[in-house]
């Protein structure tokens, strides 16, 4: 090799050294930003109708370059709360809006706490306190009432107490405003016993919800009540309610009427009253038996005491036909017949 040649390769070289020793110098002095996005994966695996009540628990952050993370990837917590999932999905996973129900998908099973079941009762709007008894998310007194035979059997009893509603009819989201909602089917989260209960008392009475105010945690100490303490006005007993600790404060339960105090009447003047003179009854009663061939009767008339008839009418009764006599009952003789010239008295000769 002829020594320009090896003069032209070496600088060459030592060109592309220094070149490539100036870039990485420029680069590592130079700094370079490069954006970068978040997003949401799941740091535990999740199943079919999950529901998110506290984002912290399932997700974590994840970063990627701008434009290089998953198409639809949710950053937001805020947007998975209360959300229920559509399919499983495992550890390290992202999340969608596809794979989670809006809160109008999922349906009251979305809003049932762990553990309770949705039970529906048919309700009007008197039992439901006008429709405000059955606002989603309200709380309320389930009230049996039983009518029987006696009044000591009928009874009202509060069957259940501080139980939640989810759903009136198919809506299970509660107006922001908290306008009443009237339902045919108000649907309480119960769990299996009280379900059960529930289900009984409804094939054996009527069932009426009472609103409770929020937050109310007092348990009533009176609750059945019969139509014959009605009656003898003897339901309502003074006794104070304890505090549960929840923020309510004694109250003493008076009765739900108050005593009507009326004006006194004023007396009345004393009535005179004229006393009759006891009436003698001087008169006597015959009763008089005709006989006309196979039928007889009897005719009732009054004498006074000189012997004269004293009323004017007279009271027959129709015997009808008598009894044939017997063989042996001979009939009564009739009178002998005087003849007209014996019953003249002779005179002296």
């Amino acid at each position: 090799m002829k020594p320009k040649t090896m003069i032209l390769m070496v600088v060459a070289v030592a060109c592309g050294l220094g070149a490539s020793y100036m870039t990485s110098e420029l680069l590592a002095n130079r700094k370079v930003d490069v954006e970068k996005v978040k997003f949401l994966v799941l740091t535990k695996p999740v199943s079919l109708g999950d529901s998110i009540k506290n984002p912290d628990e399932y997700f974590e952050d994840k970063e990627a370059p701008k434009d290089t993370e998953p198409k639809g990837a949710i950053a937001d917590r805020e947007v998975l709360k209360g959300k229920v999932l559509k399919r499983s999905l495992r550890k390290g996973d992202h999340v969608t809006l596809e794979d989670v129900l809006g809160q109008n998908e999922g349906g009251i099973s979305a809003h049932l706490p762990p553990g309770f079941k949705a039970v529906g009762v048919r309700v009007n709007p008197e039992t439901i306190a006008g429709g405000f008894a059955s606002l989603p998310n309200s709380r309320v007194d389930v009230v049996w009432t039983c009518r029987r035979a006696t009044d000591k059997d009928t009874f009202a009893k509060v069957l259940l107490e501080d139980v939640l509603v989810i759903a009136a009819d198919a809506n299970a989201i509660r107006p922001e405003n908290g306008q009443a909602m009237p339902a045919s089917v108000v649907s309480l989260a119960l769990n299996t016993e009280d379900a059960l209960k529930l289900s009984l008392a409804k094939e054996n009475g009527s069932i009426s919800l009472v609103l409770r105010k929020f937050n109310d945690k007092v348990r009533s100490e009176i609750n059945q009540v019969n139509v014959e303490s009605l009656r003898n006005d003897n339901v309502h007993k003074n006794s104070d309610v304890k505090d549960d600790g929840a923020g309510s404060t004694d109250v003493a339960l008076a009765p739900t009427n108050p005593a009507i105090t009326l004006p006194a009447m004023p007396k009345a003047a004393p009535k005179i009253v004229a006393k009759a003179e006891p009436v003698v009854d001087n008169t006597t009663t015959h009763v008089l038996k005709i006989v006309e061939g196979d039928k007889q009767r009897h005719v009732q008339y009054q004498l006074d005491k000189d012997g004269q008839v004293v009323n004017t009418g007279v009271t027959r009764s129709e015997l009808g036909n008598p009894p044939r006599p017997e063989a042996d009952v001979q009939p009564a003789p009739s009178a002998p017949v005087v003849p007209q010239d014996a019953a003249q008295p002779k005179g002296n000769d």
